[in-house]
């Protein structure tokens, strides 16, 4: 389970249309694999035989990247290059004098450098040098799942030329020399997919309700694994961006953007779509049958509150018997709008009292991140004007849903 705060995370072919597909909002019709090409055609696209599943933690990212590592002919590995992204991002702060708490975004960072590092991705060449030492330390960092594994090298290349070569020896050193489609999943990792989307790779994106999310960061065996717990505004801050991302990019046909609550209540439908979206056969998640992880062995879950080798159709409100009713009312305060947009309903009689009242037990709460997300006056005004200014924006309005993540 991939950490934030860990010193490595931190610091500087069978083509369908999809039937059945979960409950969706302000979606159109999914596009089945023929039509994502045509599309793409289109646009000038180059599409890869390449996904990548990315989105806040605790979000169901697991789950989902399971569910498209059992689909026939596909390898999808679980955070095997966290350590990469995180690295290749501090090099684009370090080379623009960027001071930032944590190299990937943490929902406060403007969206000019967010742009910024769109394009500079795009055209930076690492050296040789560069190169190996980024290869060599890919696989490195708490929650990563190929920890003792070193990757070939590569040799000097672009980001996405050393992230195809990456996941190319991965899979041959679990022997799958011709999957139809390869990736992966890594968590936090959005603002690379607007360049993973240039570049052709296909991208799932992941949301859950804010309240979940912060329920099993906070708590059970990922509190445990961490050893403390996160500021609630670090984690609505990057819960945030995570629904920014999902918004602005959910109608891509490149994307597909899916919510952890769907998912979860109906897998079969869910895998239904992943394999229309790969353009794979199908397969049937039994309801209460045991899955397999990237390298072929029983998953055992990676829930907070213990094992689930299944899918867990009873996890979509565990947030209820977790979270206090303040804490409850003040994350969907906070979330309100997003929370709207995507399909949750916060409660109807949240208003700005819920902001205003609401004191923060920061007892557990690691202190390093306090420094940047504490719940002092002026973080607590900053949210009761976003509020305000939300409130008069109609669930029907197209706006930049950048411009609402601080």
């Amino acid at each position: 389970m991939a950490d934030p705060g860990h010193p490595d995370f931190v610091h500087v072919r069978n083509h369908s249309d999809v039937h059945g597909h979960p409950r969706r909002v302000h979606r159109p019709a999914h596009l089945g694999e023929r039509a994502i090409r045509a599309v793409a055609g289109i646009r000038g696209i180059p599409l890869m035989d390449q996904v990548f599943v990315t989105g806040m933690l605790r979000s169901g990212t697991s789950l989902v990247q399971t569910l498209l590592t059992n689909l026939p002919g596909t390898f999808v590995a679980y955070q095997p290059f966290h350590r990469f992204y995180v690295d290749v991002k501090r090099s684009f702060l370090v080379e623009h004098g960027f001071d930032a708490m944590l190299p990937l975004d943490d929902g406060t960072r403007a969206v000019a450098e967010r742009e910024q590092f769109t394009q500079w991705l795009a055209m930076r060449v690492f050296s040789a040098t560069e190169a190996e030492t980024l290869v060599a330390t890919s696989t490195g960092g708490k929650g990563g799942s190929m920890p003792d594994w070193i990757p070939e090298p590569t040799g000097a290349g672009t980001f996405f030329q050393i992230r195809s070569e990456l996941h190319r020896s991965l899979a041959r050193h679990f022997q799958r020399t011709n999957p139809a489609v390869t990736g992966s999943k890594e968590i936090l990792c959005e603002e690379f997919i607007p360049s993973l989307l240039d570049a052709g790779v296909r991208c799932v994106l992941v949301l859950r309700d804010p309240r979940g999310v912060i329920a099993s960061a906070n708590n059970g065996r990922y509190q445990a694994s961490v050893g403390d717990q996160y500021p609630i505004m670090m984690l609505l801050r990057l819960w945030r961006k995570t629904a920014g991302y999902w918004l602005q990019y959910r109608d891509h046909p490149l994307v597909t953007a899916v919510r952890y609550e769907d998912v979860a209540s109906d897998p079969r439908a869910a895998t239904t779509r992943f394999a229309g979206f790969l353009g794979v056969d199908e397969f049937d998640p039994t309801p209460g049958a045991p899955l397999l992880d990237h390298a072929g062995q029983p998953w055992m879950g990676n829930s907070s509150y213990g094992d689930k080798p299944a899918v867990d159709r009873n996890s979509t409100e565990s947030w209820r018997d977790v979270l206090s009713v303040s804490d409850q009312r003040f994350i969907a305060a906070c979330s309100r709008w997003e929370m709207q947009q995507v399909g949750y309903l916060p409660p109807g009689d949240i208003n700005q009292k819920d902001i205003e009242r609401y004191c923060e037990n920061t007892s557990g709460v690691r202190e390093f991140y306090l420094s940047r997300h504490r719940l002092d006056d002026r973080i607590r005004e900053q949210e009761l004007q976003r509020y305000e200014r939300l409130s008069n924006v109609s669930s029907t309005q197209t706006i930049d849903s950048f411009g609402l993540h601080s």
